[in-house]
């Protein structure tokens, strides 16, 4: 299988967070000339994959010798579990379906769960699953369903550890 150029910089950098203590800094322009690449595909990779609901804090100093700088907020052997209260204490009191698939997707992306758990879900909090709940109560019953799930996760990983 061929790893897509957006792939190959996320792993670039998670190796480089990994490296320096949850810490990188970086030129946008150097990297993507080390990389081959235009500098909006770095940006596009640390906007979708290195965000606050991912569980870093992105810095950037703009000008010529401009940087960014990616802070992974959680760090330690419990990784996972930190990351899963991180999204359990940021769970809004309202999600529409997108906003409950992106949590799924980082709880998919953390290998908490599989793509079909993750398909079962969705189809669990689907407007047409959702249908005998009255429209104006069904984003409250979404973030209470992915808050739930956030629990039960957090509950079950610590048992395993």
């Amino acid at each position: 299988m061929v790893m897509r150029l957006s792939d190959y910089i996320e792993d670039f950098i998670r190796e480089s967070l990994k490296e320096n203590n949850g810490i990188f800094e970086f030129n946008r322009n150097s990297m993507a000339s080390d990389m081959n690449c235009v500098p909006s595909q770095i940006s596009y990779v640390v906007a979708t994959r290195f965000n606050n609901d991912n569980g870093y804090l992105v810095t950037s100093r703009r000008g010529g010798k401009g940087s960014i700088e990616i802070r992974q907020l959680f760090t330690g052997d419990d990784e996972q579990l930190n990351m899963m209260e991180h999204l359990l204490n940021n769970v809004p009191n309202a999600m529409s379906e997108h906003d409950s698939a992106v949590y799924l997707d980082n709880l998919l992306t953390l290998d908490l769960i599989t793509d079909r758990e993750k398909a079962i879900c969705l189809a669990l909090m689907s407007d047409n699953s959702l249908t005998r709940v009255p429209i104006e109560e069904r984003k409250e019953m979404r973030a209470e369903m992915v808050t739930n799930l956030l629990r039960s996760l957090a509950s079950e990983y610590s048992f395993e550890n």
